[in-house]
């Protein structure tokens, strides 16, 4: 005997498949008790929620069933529309949303909607979110101290860090995470040069700043060998080139205890480098190059005048 599918099941295929017009009918002949029971029905708009069907979102809403305006419902909702990029998704839920909604509230790791929306790269979800969230906090930081600007300029979402400097109202481009580094650091660290000059040239960015172990954006694309960030980074007006991290190391000892010949060239052309700047432990770019076998850095070092 073939068996019949619970309402249950057949609200479910129905959101599965994104028929909305299925879906309100069913709800329309079910009693919200038996759908509300064991919480199916949450499952099915999370369901909704991450494969886009705003269709079916709003049918939930339109029906009035499993109190879905609770807040409780509305955050994980759109916790989960955020990082699946449906902006749609987004701005219905915001709407429903009342006055006591914290829109940024964190999950797990302390990711708020605009967390996920940016380490995603979706810049349709992040401008609904600037354009529609009341007392979104741009600045909001999660377990690890990082920001929505940290997110996206990790990850190398371009498209998100513009939007982000650009109407993201009182947007700290400078804050930092809990090992000190501002968004520019970790752009710097990746080598993410299109994402380092957007925060490079923002009005209120400081080149020159240092995390918790004294390192500059500098500081990080050298030791880590990215040239072409070194390049973008020697350009800035302000750039201390000399500047020195906790151990007294600058850029140019860096470069050379790693090895980066390119990156070397690179400092090589700035004309305020000072070649013969000892760290704490007395040794200069050049002594380092020596002592590790960096033999083409050496070179290098040498015909500058290096000693």
């Amino acid at each position: 005997m073939e068996q019949r599918l619970t309402t249950k099941q057949l609200v479910a295929n129905a959101i599965g498949i994104g028929h909305a017009e299925i879906l309100k009918k069913l709800l329309g002949q079910a009693s919200s008790e038996d759908i509300l029971s064991e919480g199916k029905l949450l499952l099915c708009l999370e369901a909704a929620c991450e494969s886009g069907y705003a269709d079916c979102v709003k049918a939930l809403f339109d029906q009035d069933v499993l109190a879905v305006t609770a807040g409780e419902n509305i955050w994980r909702a759109l916790c989960i529309a955020s990082r699946s990029g449906h902006s749609d998704i987004v701005e219905l839920l915001l709407q429903k949303a009342d006055n006591t909604f914290d829109v940024n509230r964190g999950g797990l790791n302390g990711d708020t909607a605009l967390h996920l929306a940016s380490h995603c790269g979706h810049v349709g979800v992040v401008k609904t979110l600037l354009d529609h969230a009341v007392k979104l906090d741009v600045n909001a930081k999660k377990d690890n101290g990082k920001t929505a600007l940290h997110e996206a300029s990790l990850w190398g979402h371009g498209g998100v860090v513009k939007v982000l400097l650009r109407h993201a109202v009182d947007l700290d481009v400078d804050a930092e995470d809990n090992y000190g580094n501002a968004p520019l650091h970790v752009a710097a660290s990746e080598g993410l040069s299109e994402v380092v000059k957007m925060l490079l040239y923002h009005s209120d960015s400081n080149v020159n700043e240092k995390n918790l172990v004294g390192s500059t954006a500098l500081h990080e694309a050298a030791r880590r060998g990215h040239a072409t960030v070194v390049r973008e980074l020697l350009i800035h007006f302000r750039l201390n080139i000399n500047a020195k991290n906790d151990n007294g190391n600058t850029a140019l000892h860096q470069a050379a205890w790693a090895g980066h010949a390119e990156v070397v060239k690179a400092l090589l052309g700035h004309e305020d480098l000072d070649l013969h700047i000892r760290n704490k432990y007395g040794e200069t770019a050049i002594y380092i190059a020596q002592n590790k076998g960096f033999n083409k850095g050496l070179r290098i070092l040498e015909g500058a005048g290096a000693y």
